[in-house]
């Protein structure tokens, strides 16, 4: 086996898997810090708004 090609490989393998981790890892960081993607950060619970009726305001007098 060929220990030059072995060794070229590797050193690919290393430059090409460490830009995906670079790319990933700026994926994450502009998707973790644009509001975009954010959940609302109000601390309404889904559960406790769905079970509540809803109430409408009064009719305006006429």
């Amino acid at each position: 086996m060929n220990i030059d090609k072995t060794i070229d490989y590797a050193v690919k393998g290393l430059i090409v898997g460490t830009l995906i981790g670079a790319f990933g890892l700026l994926m994450y960081q502009i998707i973790s810090t644009d509001p975009a993607f954010q959940k609302p950060s109000d601390n309404t619970d889904i559960t406790q708004t769905a079970t509540k009726p809803a109430t409408l305001p009064a009719p305006a007098p006429r």
